[in-house]
């Protein structure tokens, strides 16, 4: 099949590992939907923890995207990673 890259991000006591295709299609017309269990679990957070639960989700997407992008541009520098995670990040806002 597709060339599969491992990723692998250590936050705290945690590891995280997961594979993900080399190139993963996107579809800007896809609107992602919460599955209902999501959606019943998030309503019996205060707004504080769901600010929480969100900014956590953010960190983990930077640093699953900079440890990619490290592992696939390992010729590239600390500050062209970070404008690159910054333009992935952003949708290309940035």
């Amino acid at each position: 099949g597709r060339r599969r890259v491992q990723h692998s991000i250590l936050k705290g006591s945690c590891h995280y590992k997961w594979n993900l295709p080399l190139r993963m299609a996107v579809n800007p017309n896809k609107i992602e939907v919460v599955e209902d269990r999501i959606v019943e679990i998030l309503k019996t957070k205060s707004p504080s923890e769901r600010l929480r639960i969100g900014f956590e989700l953010w960190e983990f997407a930077h640093r699953a995207i900079t440890q990619s992008l490290k592992a696939q541009h390992s010729d590239w520098d600390e500050k062209k990673i970070q404008k690159e995670t910054a333009r992935r990040i952003s949708h290309g806002a940035i």
